[in-house]
């Protein structure tokens, strides 16, 4: 469904309790939709009272009333950040329609995952970089349905059949292989020493640039580079052990 953020239809008030995850699975794909309409709504209104509550607060009070379950300063959020996110997916999908479509998604992912932001990188960066996620799904997702087309064929009769396209999802075993991956991974940062292991975690963990990461270290951006390679091959040596490169 096409959704415009700032043509969008008229939804409905959100309630002032923020839902919890369990209250937006028990509503299924319908109740998503509906909230990342409502979301995609209200973040493109101007003027509403509680714009002269919060525009002139800070994004980290922003964030942290957000969190605390204020939806209008998660709202307000992202009537300030919204407009850099969807030039960025547009840039990338380069059609409107998607972009719309991805903005949506953007928004209604950050709104259901605020809780696990930790705020050691800028809201900006976090919601563009869930934003350029959206963007690369649709994309994909395109490429998958060319590949489809690609592989129509001509029969006798002159008409195209259309063949079955493969299904590239990963199977059970190849999920289980992943998730055993992710663990050991996660067992040999924590072997780094501890210069090195909170560089890596910080930079790969929050998704921020690492001149963020030497901000939120204290060390310049020089020393940060040097951790994070010297962790990068500290891990690669390690990992070789079990045949993972």
């Amino acid at each position: 469904m096409r959704i415009s953020l700032h043509n969008s239809n008229e939804a409905k008030v959100l309630s002032a309790r923020a839902p919890h995850k369990e209250d937006l699975r028990s509503e299924g794909p319908k109740a998503d939709t509906s909230l990342g309409s409502q979301l995609l709504s209200r973040s493109s209104r101007r003027g509403n009272s509680f714009e002269c509550g919060h525009s002139e607060v800070s994004d980290d009070d922003l964030i942290a009333g957000a969190q605390a379950g204020d939806q209008q300063a998660f709202v307000e959020l992202c009537r300030r950040h919204s407009s850099i996110v969807k030039s960025k997916i547009l840039r990338i999908v380069r059609n409107q329609e998607d972009t719309e479509d991805a903005l949506q998604d953007t928004l209604l992912r950050a709104y259901t995952h605020l809780t696990s932001f930790r705020r050691s990188c800028k809201f900006s960066t976090w919601l563009t970089t869930i934003g350029v996620n959206s963007a690369l799904m649709i994309m994909r997702k395109r490429k998958v349905r060319r590949e489809t087309y690609a592989n129509m064929s001509s029969v006798d009769t002159g008409i195209a059949e259309l063949q079955e396209p493969v299904d590239r999802s990963p199977g059970p075993e190849g999920i289980y292989l992943k998730q055993q991956t992710i663990l050991l991974v996660r067992r040999e940062v924590e072997k780094l020493h501890p210069s090195l292991r909170c560089v890596v975690n910080h930079y790969y963990g929050s998704e921020c640039l690492l001149e963020e990461t030497a901000i939120a270290h204290e060390i310049t951006l020089a020393a940060a580079k040097s951790r994070l390679l010297r962790g990068r091959v500290r891990l690669r040596s390690s990992l070789a052990r079990y045949g993972i490169s």
